[in-house]
């Protein structure tokens, strides 16, 4: 069993903004959102049974002169008070396509590129905490120069307050219980900004084009 790894909220906060060390973690770069996060977390928005996406462009982030990356771990900062745990959490990573959504002015989750298997983690200690999600060599080669939605999945009911970065914007994160993708930044409570998800890759050479699909498939996977 993995045990999710503690961090200090304020001392999250310095490592992050001095030093960047808790998402110096893939050899090849991160995708994603990599500030740090503006206390206070947001409450009531994480209850489980939820999957949260988070807009990437892989080519404005890293720089893979081969062309591709391959997605090797997903991170997501979670906020736990000593009255959530302890909490035992189920959770599956992955990459979607990105897709047009012709009724609105943003993109939206997609089919599933690929998806890690289930991670267990057991959270004892209140805090804020990284939830890591290793990929295992599910995702294959894809192209930087399309984007993508990062996702983590959460099975069974448990309640976490949300760590946002201070900095919010529409159309970039993406909140779906089983009624479908909503935007997270049309909902009030986290108009102080945006979710803090984020991938470590390695550079690659991808040997297949992407095929874009509808949202309606992930829903499949991840529900």
């Amino acid at each position: 069993m993995m045990r999710a790894r503690l961090v200090p909220f304020i001392a999250a906060v310095v490592l992050l903004m001095v030093s960047g060390a808790v998402f110096a973690q893939g050899s090849g770069g991160q995708i994603g959102n990599l500030n740090p996060p503006v206390p206070p977390s947001v409450p009531g928005l994480v209850y489980g049974d939820q999957s949260f996406a988070y807009l990437v462009y892989p080519d404005e982030q890293v720089s893979c002169a081969q062309g591709g990356f391959k997605l090797e771990s997903v991170q997501m900062l979670l906020d736990f008070t000593s009255a959530q745990i302890p909490v035992l959490l189920t959770i599956e990573g992955g990459l979607s396509d990105a897709v047009w959504d012709p009724s609105g002015e943003f993109l939206l989750p997609g089919a599933p590129a690929c998806i890690s298997p289930p991670v267990t983690l057991e959270i004892n200690d209140p805090g804020l905490h990284q939830i890591t999600v290793p990929m295992n060599g599910t995702c294959g080669c894809y192209s930087v120069n399309a984007p993508y939605f990062l996702v983590m999945h959460f099975s069974g009911p448990f309640q976490a307050n949300l760590p946002v970065d201070g900095l919010p914007q529409p159309g970039i994160v993406y909140v779906n219980d089983g009624n479908g993708w909503f935007d997270m930044n049309g909902l009030k409570r986290t108009s102080s900004g945006k979710v803090i998800i984020w991938g470590d890759l390695t550079c690659c050479v991808p040997t297949v084009g992407n095929k874009s699909g509808t949202w309606s498939g992930v829903k499949t996977l991840y529900r």
